[in-house]
């Protein structure tokens, strides 16, 4: 299960999850996966900071991985954004496409 909308927030680090890829054909969870997220602008070009993070496995998990946003990461607010996260295991491959919003971190 993904995420419905991914809230990121620039100048900050931050954690980007995602939980339970699996391959829809087996029914099998992706555990063992290499698996990156790259933010895309509504022009379908990728941010130059948040692109291709690495995303590692949570042990004695079902498919959740995590990455870490950097703190450089500064794209303009607003929506249109959308996350895409890649993952490659053996000779399955998959791509999520998930809504993303960039927005201020309030006080």
């Amino acid at each position: 299960m993904t995420p419905t909308v991914v809230y990121l927030f620039p100048l900050n680090s931050q954690l980007i999850q995602v939980q339970g890829l699996q391959d829809v054909l087996t029914g099998n969870f992706l555990n063992a996966a290499t698996v990156t997220a790259t933010l895309i602008n509504f022009r379908g070009i990728a941010d130059p900071v948040l692109n291709n993070i690495p995303m590692t496995y949570i042990p004695a998990s079902n498919g959740n991985y995590e990455g870490v946003a950097p703190d450089t990461f500064n794209a303009p607010v607003g929506s249109g954004y959308i996350l895409q996260i890649q993952a490659t295991q053996g000779s399955v491959q998959g791509l999520w496409s998930i809504p993303a919003q960039v927005k201020a971190r309030a006080a």
